[in-house]
């Protein structure tokens, strides 16, 4: 029965809504913060960046005694309260922080996301809209902003407030993957793939990045680059069970257009972690010039028995046709490490040889 992958949309990926626990100085409206109560609201804050709650709430209170228009503390006791699920309490808080400073970004982010929680998309964004104009510099308000944009099904705006998020942090792999996310929502898979692409490369140790990318594979009938893919994410997190089962779909898919690696995907399905399998399947891709699908069969085999020495010099001999000289080197000398006095001559001949052409380069 062939599986049909499910595309992870935004709700499934680890977006942040609650901003920093750490939420500055922020003075209260035409009055003046008395020093104990930031040293109080420090320590609270401190508290719950440990998930000390009663310890929290208790220096909370405290700084509220201390200057009870004091915006700040009433923030972390809303962050405090929807940590322990009282939502309706911890928009009370944020209500009030807001009440005393205006001007407070975060508490308006909070607020926001309170509303996401219960699915007031309009409210949210109102919210996130109130915090960027505050601090536009606010990156996530501004991933938030775009992911409520994304539920509203306005992906103009939701694409160009991720776009805007990856200029002010080029690195964030949230904003990233709603890029992608967007892409596909619209049926763009060539924007899609080039988002998830780039997404793997900043954020390799992203399963859903991965997984994503291999959704796009399969989609576009990209099969061993969607194997490649879903692989990774296994590698990753060995029970995302979306990834297992959208790898059957895409050694499937391969099948279809080569006898050999057909028994072979077959073989896999029925016993994935038997190591001679992929290794031989590697042979088979790495014939066909299929270098990188050959490269990911040869590594998965080493990661099922490190001691298959014959995976690391087909994997040394791929890496050298893709010009990787460090990794040529490194898997040749794993691969004379393993064998014994006698075994593998030609091979050994080759690796030895071509490790000292390269160190001499």
């Amino acid at each position: 029965m062939k599986v049909s992958p499910v595309f992870k949309k935004l709700s499934n990926i680890s977006f942040l809504f609650m901003a920093s626990l750490l939420a500055g100085n922020i003075s209260c409206s035409g009055h003046k913060v008395h020093p104990s109560a930031q040293e109080n609201a420090d320590l609270c804050a401190d508290y719950l960046s440990q998930q000390l709650l009663e310890q929290a709430e208790a220096r909370c209170k405290i700084a509220i005694e201390f200057s009870p228009r004091f915006a700040q503390p009433y923030n972390l006791l809303g962050i405090l309260e929807r940590m322990r699920g009282h939502n309706d309490r911890a928009i009370e808080f944020f209500k009030q922080a807001i009440t005393y400073n205006d001007d407070f970004a975060e508490a308006h982010n909070n607020l926001g996301a309170e509303f996401f929680d219960k699915r007031l998309y309009r409210e949210a964004a109102d919210c996130f809209k109130t915090a960027l104009e505050i601090d536009p510099a606010y990156i996530d308000a501004r991933r938030n902003m775009a992911t409520t944009a994304f539920y509203l099904g306005e992906y103009k705006k939701a694409s160009d407030e991720f776009l805007k998020c990856v200029e002010l942090d080029p690195n964030n792999c949230d904003c990233r993957m709603g890029l992608g996310t967007v892409s596909l929502s619209e049926n763009d898979y060539d924007q899609a793939r080039g988002h998830f692409t780039k997404l793997t490369q900043i954020c390799p140790n992203s399963d859903q990045a991965w997984y994503n990318l291999g959704y796009v594979e399969l989609k576009t009938d990209r099969c061993q680059q969607a194997v490649t893919a879903f692989m990774n994410a296994l590698a990753l997190n060995k029970s995302q069970l979306e990834a297992r089962n959208s790898l059957v779909a895409a050694y499937n898919c391969v099948a279809m257009s080569n006898e050999a690696v057909k028994k072979l995907v077959e073989e896999i399905n029925n016993n994935p972690g038997y190591p001679d399998a992929h290794f031989r399947l590697g042979l088979v891709l790495e014939e066909q010039k299929q270098f990188d699908q050959a490269l990911a069969e040869f590594i998965t085999t080493i990661k099922l028995d490190n001691t298959h020495a014959l995976a690391h010099y087909h994997a040394a001999k791929v890496y050298d046709q893709l010009l990787r000289k460090d990794e040529t080197i490194d898997f040749c000398k794993q691969f004379v490490s393993l064998i014994k006095s006698g075994e593998y001559t030609s091979e050994k001949s080759w690796c030895v040889q071509r490790v000292k052409a390269l160190e001499f380069e």
